[in-house]
């Protein structure tokens, strides 16, 4: 589900991106030609966190983790998939009484750890990206498309930027070269061996 939401996208990425303190995240992203990137982890059940069918301390296990990812690649993490039935705003709204996911998407931010959901609302499906109490990528009602959100992509571009971040070109032409290696080399024993 998440893989074809990216590949839907047309954005570029590395599945299970083992990063430099050995530990691999689900997908490493690069957008809009490599200068928006972030990471995503994948994790079951995020959904019951809205409705308090998650425990806290899973939750919380989840967030630690993604902040970490975060840290190490200096890029948001967003933790997902979410089937949300309801609207955007129950995702991020304060208030007195706040749901986990709430939460998570309002001081998570301050870590660059959100949220990736599908929320079903109206009788149709689309997806949102959440990041510091707002979208981070969404359905564009007036370009009639989908966007990322310019007042939060600070914490995610390349461009500029004086944080050193992966270069997320450079390790996509590795797996690239690879691949391309592991299929000639199979091709070679197929072929040249017998």
């Amino acid at each position: 589900m998440v893989r074809e939401f990216i590949v839907g996208n047309n954005w570029d990425f590395v599945p299970e991106y083992q990063m430099p303190n050995g530990k691999r995240i689900d997908y490493l992203v690069a957008a809009e030609d490599g200068s928006i990137q972030f990471g995503i982890e994948c994790k079951r059940r995020m959904s019951e966190a809205y409705d308090g069918g998650m425990k806290a301390t899973v939750l919380a296990d989840h967030f630690e983790q993604a902040a970490a990812y975060a840290k190490e690649l200096d890029v948001p993490v967003f933790l997902g998939p979410i089937m949300h039935y309801g609207r955007k705003s129950d995702l991020y709204h304060g208030g007195i009484k706040l749901s986990s996911l709430a939460a998570l998407n309002i001081f998570g931010g301050r870590m660059n750890v959100g949220t990736l959901t599908s929320l079903y609302s109206y009788g149709d499906s689309r997806w949102v990206m959440i990041l510091r109490g707002a979208a981070f990528w969404e359905y564009d009602w007036l370009t009639k498309s989908y966007a990322f959100n310019e007042d939060r992509l600070s914490v995610a571009r390349t461009n500029g930027s004086k944080l050193e971040r992966v270069p997320l070109a450079s390790v996509l032409e590795e797996a690239a070269e690879q691949e391309n290696d592991l299929a000639q080399n199979t091709w070679w024993r197929e072929n040249m061996d017998g």
